[in-house]
């Protein structure tokens, strides 16, 4: 048909704009030149007609939408079935109490040993009875979570176990969050600066200080620096002091905001105007002294 439509077999005569085009003299002939050639303008039109349509087809604006919409809607639903088929065990382990799979898959562990979920359960639930207690029950928590902290293979367990000392006002739990400040995984370290945050006491921003100055990671500098204002002691001023004109803009920002909260001032985000303050600012003004009035509630000596 779409040989017919180009005329291929047509006559000259029922091709009139060819047979003037061409002068051919036999359009029947398959061995004429003539006829070969408008063989081949016949196909070049007809490419250019399919590639045309083509372009129109996929230009169209409502063509485009409703292919981004079914794009959008099957990666979502891809994301939802990665959720619910088990897999959050892995990457998105802590989606996996939404999954009925999985928690029937712990429900059958459970049987044979301990999982990770029911172990972070018990460890919150060993917390609380300890704070519903004595110094005795206290103790006895601190203990066991700083025996996790040191020595267990599951990384989440030492995470989980490093947070929950941070309530926890214990001789073993300040020991253990200082060791907790040199572990080698930055998980357990973030952990530790929130625990910290939590425990309090000038001892506490003493550790917190030394991370911001110190820790090899960048983001456990910065949470610690955003942690330093809630203290006051001898260290604190003088290292925000130091992140300030840290280079990294995150730095300067969270040593800006706990800078208001321990000098009282407000510059807001004007990283220069604290630059400024705190030049003008030595260990016999104000910050310091209000550090040194404020920080000798120490709960528990760190160093």
């Amino acid at each position: 048909m779409l040989l017919l439509q180009h005329g291929f077999f047509c006559a000259p005569a029922e091709r009139p704009d060819l047979h003037a085009r061409h002068q051919i003299s036999d359009a029947s002939d398959p061995c004429n030149p003539a006829c070969a050639q408008t063989r081949e303008i016949g196909t070049v039109r007809h490419e250019k007609n399919l590639v045309t349509a083509a372009r129109s087809f996929y230009e169209s604006p409502d063509m485009c939408s409703n292919m981004f919409t079914k794009t959008k809607y099957f990666l979502l639903f891809a994301f939802a079935l990665v959720l619910i088929s088990g897999c959050a065990e892995g990457m998105f382990w802590k989606t996996g109490y939404l999954s009925p799979w999985v928690r029937q898959q712990w429900s059958e562990e459970e049987q044979i040993a301990a999982t990770l979920f029911s172990k972070r359960t018990q460890m919150r639930e060993m917390l609380d009875a300890a704070l519903a207690g004595g110094a005795s029950e206290q103790q006895q928590a601190s203990d066991h979570l700083a025996q996790i902290v040191s020595s267990d293979p599951i990384l989440l367990l030492r995470i989980e176990a490093t947070r929950l000392l941070g309530e926890l006002p214990t001789e073993t739990s300040a020991e253990a969050l200082k060791l907790a400040t040199r572990d080698r995984e930055v998980q357990v370290r973030s952990s530790a600066v929130r625990a910290l945050e939590k425990f309090g006491g000038e001892d506490a921003g003493y550790l917190l200080s030394k991370m911001a100055r110190e820790d090899a990671d960048t983001d456990v500098r910065i949470a610690a620096t955003a942690a330093l204002g809630n203290f006051n002691g001898p260290n604190v001023s003088e290292t925000l002091s130091q992140m300030i004109r840290d280079p990294n803009p995150a730095m300067q920002l969270r040593a800006a905001e706990s800078l208001a909260r321990v000098t009282g001032q407000n510059f807001g985000a004007d990283i220069q105007a604290w630059q400024a303050y705190m030049d003008r600012t030595t260990t016999s003004d104000q910050p310091a002294e209000r550090v040194a009035s404020e920080g000798s509630d120490s709960k528990t000596d760190f160093r």
